[in-house]
């Protein structure tokens, strides 16, 4: 399947620290694509993209911030 070849595919980048692709990789755990979904591995991915300087990963973080998903609401 697709996207079982494309999670090995960021697995195997993950170890780059692309900001934009472990972003992402948080949206995949977000959003449940590919694997189960999993908001504080979501949260994770979001703030190593956000600490790198990725903006869309910084306004993602700031989302889960509000709205209490994966982390405590801020």
């Amino acid at each position: 399947m697709f996207i079982n070849r494309f999670i090995e595919l960021l697995n195997f980048l993950r170890d780059k620290e692309m900001p934009e692709l472990v972003c992402l990789r948080g949206d995949l755990h977000y959003i449940g694509l590919g694997t189960e979904t999993n908001h504080l591995k979501a949260y994770k991915c979001y703030e190593v993209s956000a600490n790198k300087g990725y903006d869309r990963g910084q306004s993602n973080l700031g989302w889960m911030y509000e709205y209490g998903e994966g982390c405590e609401k801020d």
